[in-house]
């Protein structure tokens, strides 16, 4: 797994992308962003910015190096420039379903979510089986309150991983948006069967049972998330 997809599923760096990944340019260009991916994977991002943007300069069509720009930039949490990079790689190449996803992940840390939308719907035509796509779709969707077709997305995301307790969480949480606490009572406890240290999942759970008026077993579970670290829940679990 390369270090951009570490990055979007769990924030680590990792393995050197090929040398024919680099995306053209004069060698000098192909060596600085050669030498971005070792530092990054050594973890030295604002060294391996700098490299990044010193490719770019030599060669401004590297497509590679304006990706793993922007990867590196919000790896500092520095949105604006992020959203910048990826805009960049976008235009280079627009069939990149990393570059879309990219760019519909930040949007989101921006808060733009309807933007994020139009990326990650192409993310998934260009890589239908791509499930962070789907995934951050049904997010993004989420916050739109278009509850059905959020819905839609996050089950296309679990059929490609029916195992993802953050995709179950993230789909009670469409269910229970939408006021169908029924189903949201389903999915939320098939995360906690997932993923018994879940306190998400365990907080989903008695929210929806609470809506559901089984408030005893709401007070179990978000005592249950109280126990896994969860405040909110605690003070949710004390609620008359």
């Amino acid at each position: 797994m390369g270090w951009w997809l570490r990055w979007v599923m769990v924030g680590a760096i990792v393995l050197a992308p090929a040398v024919a990944t680099a995306g053209g340019g004069t060698a000098a260009a192909r060596a600085a962003y050669k030498k971005g991916v070792r530092l990054g994977n050594d973890g030295k991002i604002d060294e391996a910015i700098a490299a990044f943007r010193e490719a770019l300069r030599l060669s401004p069509k590297m497509f590679r190096a304006a990706l793993d720009l922007g990867q590196a930039y919000a790896m500092r949490h520095r949105w604006p420039e992020a959203l910048a990079a990826y805009a960049r790689a976008v235009r280079l190449q627009p069939s990149s379903a990393k570059a879309q996803v990219g760019m519909g992940k930040v949007l989101l840390k921006l808060r733009v979510p309807a933007k994020a939308v139009e990326h990650l719907r192409k993310a998934t035509q260009i890589k239908k089986d791509m499930l962070v796509a789907w995934h951050l779709l049904g997010r993004a969707l989420v916050r739109l309150e278009r509850y059905d077709e959020a819905i839609e997305a996050l089950s296309q995301a679990l059929g490609l991983d029916n195992d993802n307790v953050d995709v179950t969480v993230d789909l009670g949480d469409a269910y229970y948006r939408k006021e169908d606490y029924d189903q949201a009572v389903r999915t939320f406890t098939t995360a906690t069967r997932l993923d018994a240290k879940s306190a998400a999942a365990w907080l989903g759970l008695g929210l929806a049972l609470r809506r559901s008026g089984k408030r005893q077993q709401a007070v179990d579970a978000l005592e249950k998330a109280c126990k896994l670290g969860h405040k909110g829940a605690c003070r949710q679990a004390r609620m008359p």
